[in-house]
């Protein structure tokens, strides 16, 4: 391990000439738009309430627990969206929304 401290996001390292908690631009962003109690950690498997249509979404170069965290957080902000769930692993995300998902025209 070098030493350097770490992001208070990701953990990733941050570069020696960055004076910043944070390893990058992005990070510090993210950091910025997640509410302070979505904690990466603090996510937790939601279950879906009757009368609500789940919608499944690809999203690619998703990395790490915060990516998952960032996205949760905005699609729950957005009216209709009853809960979300982001997996970096599968690179999808799953919304649960009342009624029909798809956008009407």
């Amino acid at each position: 391990m070098s030493g350097s401290p770490a992001c208070e996001l990701c953990d990733s390292p941050i570069p020696e000439h960055r004076e910043s908690q944070f390893c990058s631009d992005g990070c510090r962003s993210v950091a910025g738009t997640l509410p302070a109690d979505d904690a990466p950690e603090a996510a937790a498997e939601a279950v879906a309430e009757a009368g609500t249509t789940s919608a499944f979404f690809a999203v690619e170069g998703m990395h790490s627990a915060t990516c998952e965290a960032y996205l949760e957080a905005v699609a729950r902000g957005i009216d209709g969206v009853v809960d979300a769930d982001a997996s970096y692993v599968t690179e999808s995300v799953r919304v649960d929304c009342d009624g029909d998902p798809r956008p009407s025209a």
